[in-house]
């Protein structure tokens, strides 16, 4: 796939299809990496006034303990507001799902999971514009086991069935958007 446009700032986002996983075990880039955007890196994050970035599996599974202490006692993220006055429309605090999502995760051995569990993938291209007109182009593959398959080859362990292709692919059309500041 390939674009051709006048663009200053984007980022090219790819809906991927999750590969299947036998185990539902919690696992940082499905369950806890998108509690950690919408809760957590607004404020830790490089020069921002979190005391330290949280924005990889790098990042945050050091802290893993200590993320479970600090949302078991509601102490991150900061909430301050009653909540017996109502909702707040900017309420930060995490829903009781989400507190029980890292604290399995941390419980359960603070798993990576499959990269490829990423929603919609978003890579920022602006710094590899230039002025003027650029072309962009996509390539998307498959998995790495699916690839072997698809090149004839059989994956078994002795004792063990056949490995069979996973669920996962492109969902649907790359998308080009631009970021507003």
């Amino acid at each position: 796939m390939s674009w051709t446009g006048k663009v200053l700032t984007a980022a090219i986002i790819l809906p991927l299809a999750a590969a299947s996983t036998s185990s539902q075990s919690v696992t940082f880039h499905r369950d806890v990496e998108p509690i950690m955007e919408n809760r957590c890196q607004g404020c830790h994050h490089p020069g921002d006034i979190g005391p330290m970035p949280l924005l990889s599996y790098r990042d945050v599974r050091p802290w893993a303990k200590a993320i479970r202490i600090a949302v078991l006692q509601r102490k991150m993220p900061p909430w301050f507001a009653d909540t017996h006055y109502g909702k707040f429309a900017n309420d930060r605090s995490l829903t009781q799902g989400e507190i029980d999502t890292l604290v399995g995760w941390v419980d359960s051995g603070h798993k990576p999971g499959p990269v490829l569990l990423l929603r919609p993938y978003r890579a920022d291209v602006t710094n590899l514009l230039s002025p003027g007109e650029n072309v962009l182009e996509v390539a998307v593959t498959n998995t790495w086991i699916n690839q072997l398959l698809s090149r004839g080859m059989k994956l078994a362990w002795p004792g063990e069935p056949a490995v069979q292709p996973e669920s996962s692919g492109l969902m649907g059309p790359v998308r080009l958007a631009p970021i507003l500041n």
